[in-house]
């Protein structure tokens, strides 16, 4: 458990208001905030290994739902004036500056997250999400994660619109070529985030599955047989293999491997993308990266389990925030991972106010730089840049389906 802290740069971004003349405004995971932003709950995947004597794996960190802090502040530029001698006749009319709102005031309190209200604020501060902007962006349980003190807290009433260099609302981007898969009948509502912590899964470790997947060395060389060999989380030298990255048939449909509870080992899900995120942004009640996501669609295998919510799936993403677990640092030597929960992609939006495009550029030249001599990691990051589009924690329905031989034929599951 993480001790709770009052997060004092958290506070500045929340109280502060983002508005520009290219309308640049706040914007999961996860994995990251993977609860949120990601959100709704923080999630630590476990890796539980059988009983002796196969030593304990304190398990694999599985990032909460990941998405940035609620409002950024970002530097106004002024307006060019009408008037200016100067101003191209052609260029058209100019837009006003946004005009930061008024704050407004609202009662300290320790509000239950509707969606699971079952769950006490003392889990979620034991879980160490006090700092998700799902959180943030609700108020839930502010008194007890240290967010505000007495009786009052205020919070920015942003209403500047985001928008792009011509002025206009940024679109998502759409790509539409290749095959697509049938849509599901049915199914059940779910969510994706991120996470890849490079620790030995679940499923490595033979009393958890018939067929354990094989780990990798330190020098991504892999382990064959020795699926006994403790985890890299707990100073061991098994550790996820590269190979497990995401993979892409076309622009409508992908592959790749995922945390998710109460299945067995190797069991696959059809993850069909609904458009929308679980961790909306309040100024537009949309996330772009998540909007390009509607008609397509994922096959995910379950190889790791972990403290995530139903219907979540944890996506193992290079890059994505390691969680509470970590063999990353010491595996890729010492390199920037960005946010422990959110990982490079949260990182990058907090760097650039959440403004898309900048922050999926900052995403794009952050997996070149850690992973331009790891080639397997590479296409994985930067896969959450193009295909899924740096969406926070969209949501989608899901059924369980029979496994392709494109994951198969990795995992050996």
């Amino acid at each position: 458990m993480r001790p709770v802290t009052t997060n004092i740069a958290l506070l500045s971004l929340v109280v502060s208001v983002s508005c520009s003349q290219n309308g640049s405004s706040p914007g999961e995971t996860t994995g990251a905030l993977s609860p949120s932003g990601a959100t709704p709950t923080a999630s630590t995947t476990t890796d539980v290994p059988p009983a002796a004597p196969v030593p304990p794996d304190p398990g694999t960190g599985v990032s909460p739902p990941s998405t940035p802090p609620t409002t950024p502040g970002a530097t106004t530029e002024p307006a060019a004036s009408a008037s200016n001698s100067n101003a191209d006749p052609d260029a058209g009319p100019t837009q006003p500056p946004c005009i930061p709102p008024e704050p407004v005031v609202v009662p300290c309190t320790d509000d239950l997250n509707t969606d699971e209200p079952q769950t006490p604020c003392s889990q979620w501060v034991e879980w160490g999400t006090y700092d998700e902007s799902w959180m943030l962006e609700r108020h839930v349980c502010d008194r007890s994660c240290g967010r505000c003190s007495e009786d009052m807290i205020v919070q920015p009433a942003n209403t500047c619109e985001q928008t792009d260099s011509t002025g206009q609302p940024p679109t998502p981007p759409v790509m539409t070529n290749g095959p697509k898969l049938p849509p599901i009948e049915g199914g059940e509502a779910g969510f994706t985030t991120r996470y890849w912590d490079c620790c030995k899964p679940h499923c490595g470790w033979p009393g958890n599955s018939g067929r354990p997947i094989n780990s990798c060395d330190q020098g991504n060389n892999n382990m064959g047989g020795n699926h006994d060999a403790p985890s890299a989380c707990q100073g061991g030298p098994a550790h996820m293999c590269w190979n497990f990255v995401p993979i892409t048939n076309g622009d409508n449909i992908a592959y790749a491997f995922a945390a998710h509870n109460n299945v067995p080992c190797g069991t696959c899900f059809q993850l069909d993308f609904t458009g929308e995120s679980k961790n909306p942004k309040p100024e537009t009640g949309h996330d772009l990266g998540s909007q390009s996501l509607r008609g397509k669609s994922m096959i995910v295998q379950v190889i790791n389990t972990g403290g995530i919510e139903p219907g979540q799936f944890d996506l193992l993403v290079p890059g994505g925030g390691v969680g509470e677990f970590d063999a990353c640092t010491n595996q890729w030597g010492g390199a920037d991972l960005g946010e422990v929960y959110g990982g490079f992609f949260l990182a990058c939006q907090k760097q650039h106010e959440f403004a898309y495009e900048p922050s999926r550029q900052c995403a794009r030249d952050w997996c070149e730089q850690v992973f331009s001599d790891k080639p397997d990691l590479l296409k994985g990051c930067s896969w959450f840049v193009e295909w899924f589009a740096l969406a926070d924690n969209p949501t989608m329905h899901y059924k369980q389906v029979d496994c392709p031989p494109e994951l198969t034929q990795v995992s050996g599951l």
